[in-house]
């Protein structure tokens, strides 16, 4: 049985992330050859307005359409912090919530005042190692 930890990738609404993020995460960056060929500089590209892509080429990353499409069966254990000044910590809690609404197993450990990427930076509380602790064990529950 597969578990889930760790970071998701983005999903629906494609506004709630950066302009450039999912152009370039779906389209990757022009190569410098082409760029060159296009004759275009790279280095004057204007990457905070690429063309946005549509929710076909979305949803096949999306985690929460994978869900709403029942292809998402993966007991998942997400953990957010408040300040994540990427991706609102609600988005984790709608995708839970999505997630047990369809049966599976999901929980949200909550890091209160985490930033993204929280496990990266010291925390002299050790904030949100309790949450990491608890998706170990979900983890380790879901695949007995």
């Amino acid at each position: 049985m597969d578990v889930a930890l760790g970071p998701s990738l983005p999903h629906h609404p494609a506004h709630e992330l950066e302009r450039p993020t999912l152009p370039v995460l779906l389209n990757g960056l022009p190569s410098k050859s082409a760029a060159v060929s296009q004759t275009t500089n790279i280095n004057n590209t204007d990457y905070a307005n690429l063309a946005q892509p549509g929710d076909e080429q979305i949803a096949p990353i999306s985690p929460l359409a994978q869900v709403q499409r029942n292809t998402y069966r993966t007991p998942t254990y997400l953990i957010h912090g408040t300040r994540d000044d990427l991706i609102p910590w609600q988005q984790s809690q709608e995708f839970r919530d999505a997630l047990q609404a369809k049966g599976v197993q999901a929980e949200l450990g909550v890091v209160e005042g985490g930033v993204h990427l929280f496990y990266l930076y010291r925390a002299p509380d050790g904030r949100g190692w309790e949450s990491v602790r608890k998706g170990y064990e979900f983890c380790f529950e879901q695949s007995k």
